[in-house]
């Protein structure tokens, strides 16, 4: 038997397993050495990358994180560049903006006002805010020049967010008045501040009611200022005087009110009244801009002169003496100048006593004397006031044993009584103006016929007084 060709083929498999476990190991061994390499060696080693991640964490530390994005207590305003740290894009954009958010979180809100003879500084730092931070907040508006807080006034209020600790302020905001806001934020850069004018919108409201006591106490049931029955009395003075409104008389206003966002601050110009007074009778007025108030002819609704050049209501006596009128008084009251006008003459005129002589316009004259004293520094020349005091009556020449003051009136040199005096009006509208007064005389009476009078009064808004014209 032969068994030669058996052994050739064992030897030829056991000679090719032996390569196959060869090249297995040489595949095993590279895998081995690449695993080290890259878990000991490389530069992305889990040692390596650890130890740059310990430095990293050990070089940038909050309070390094800190000085970068918002500056340190002497500058507000160094930035990442200046310090030469390398940090992440990620830090860099947006970390001192969340350090900002989570201090201003936990700041505390305090308000305060500022105090007669008190500078902003010190009352900031009155209500906590550190010295040197309140200085920073203060020129962040002074810097810039959008205000002087010299020019603070007692009483004005603040508000500050600022740390527990008072060393940082967040936020800071100044109430200037109704119509000014000053505002002030920390940003990473430093202080951001603005300065914010609030709009005044103007709006009409229509007041209607009766006298109910006095004319203050039928405001007030309204909720309305008494500066609308100042308003009132000032327009009427030559026709009404304060004492002679009486109970039941009805008022009808159309008037402007100031408003910032919603809230009123104060009264602009009467545009109409409709007034029924018990004592006087009834009036209607109208403003008309820039001349003033007329009625519904256009004839101004302000006479030229005062009707008594004195308080009081003792009627006036005449002088057969001289053909004046002596205005009798008790002690020596103040004696008014009834129109604008320039001193003719003033000083000691023998039977007359003191005597102030006045030229007004459209060549009237006033003469007065009788005079108790002549107020000083009144020479010729000098221009005198509606209502201006000229002296003081009493009892000075030969005139009339009576206690008070004589006045003579003239117009191109005759003379006119006291009566006609007084019943002169201001100049008229012109002729041109008639045409649009009537328009606006037309559109009050429209909104004054829709105030009604009712018991308690009624305040309230016209919206459509306003109305955009149609182009």
């Amino acid at each position: 038997m032969r068994i030669e060709p058996l052994q050739d083929k064992t030897l030829e498999k056991i000679n090719k397993n032996k390569q196959k476990a060869k090249i297995v190991g040489w595949i095993i061994g590279i895998i081995i050495l690449v695993n080290i390499y890259v878990f000991f060696f490389s530069p992305a080693s889990c040692s390596n990358v650890q130890k740059k991640i310990d430095d990293s964490v050990k070089k940038n530390n909050p309070e390094q994180l800190k000085k970068a994005v918002r500056g340190n207590d002497k500058d507000d305003k160094v930035s990442v560049n200046a310090l030469n740290l390398k940090l992440p894009p990620s830090v860099t954009g947006n970390y001192g903006d969340e350090i900002l958010s989570r201090e201003n979180l936990m700041a505390k809100t305090v308000s305060g006002s500022v105090k007669r003879r008190e500078r902003v500084i010190n009352s900031l730092s009155r209500n906590g805010l550190n010295i040197k931070e309140a200085k920073k907040v203060i020129a962040a508006f002074e810097s810039r020049g959008l205000f002087n807080f010299r020019r603070a006034q007692p009483g004005q209020k603040f508000t500050v967010r600022m740390s527990e600790d008072g060393k940082k302020a967040f936020m800071f905001k100044y109430n200037y008045g109704r119509r000014v806001t000053l505002l002030c934020k920390r940003t990473p850069k430093g202080f951001k501040a603005r300065k914010i004018v609030h709009p005044v919108r103007k709006t009409i409201f229509g007041i209607g009611f009766r006298i109910r006591k006095n004319l203050a106490t039928s405001l007030k049931v309204l909720k309305e200022s008494y500066a609308v029955g100042q308003k009132l009395i000032a327009l009427f003075t030559d026709e009404i005087q304060p004492r002679e409104f009486r109970e039941g008389d009805s008022f009808k206003i159309l008037i402007e009110k100031k408003m910032i966002k919603k809230k009123i601050i104060g009264y602009g110009d009467i545009l109409a009244v409709s007034v029924n007074s018990r004592m006087k009778g009834r009036y209607r007025v109208y403003y008309f801009a820039p001349q003033g108030y007329y009625t519904e002819k256009g004839i101004s609704f302000f006479r030229q002169f005062l009707s008594r050049p004195l308080e009081g209501n003792y009627p006036p006596e005449k002088d057969n003496k001289f053909g004046g009128i002596i205005y009798p008084a008790k002690g020596e009251p103040e004696v008014w100048a009834l129109s604008k006008g320039k001193i003719a003459f003033a000083g000691w005129a023998g039977k007359y006593g003191r005597k102030v002589a006045i030229i007004h316009k459209n060549n009237y004259r006033t003469i007065f004397y009788h005079l108790s004293s002549i107020k000083k520094n009144l020479k010729p020349g000098v221009e005198v006031s509606r209502k201006e005091v000229i002296g003081k009556a009493g009892f000075s020449g030969t005139t009339p044993n009576k206690n008070g003051v004589g006045l003579l009136s003239y117009h191109n040199g005759r003379y006119i009584s006291q009566y006609a005096l007084s019943s002169i009006r201001e100049t008229p509208l012109p002729g041109e103006k008639m045409s649009e007064f009537r328009e606006k005389v037309k559109k009050y009476n429209e909104f004054l016929d829709k105030i009604k009078i009712i018991p308690g009064g009624v305040s309230k808004r016209f919206k459509g007084f306003y109305k955009k014209k149609k182009k």
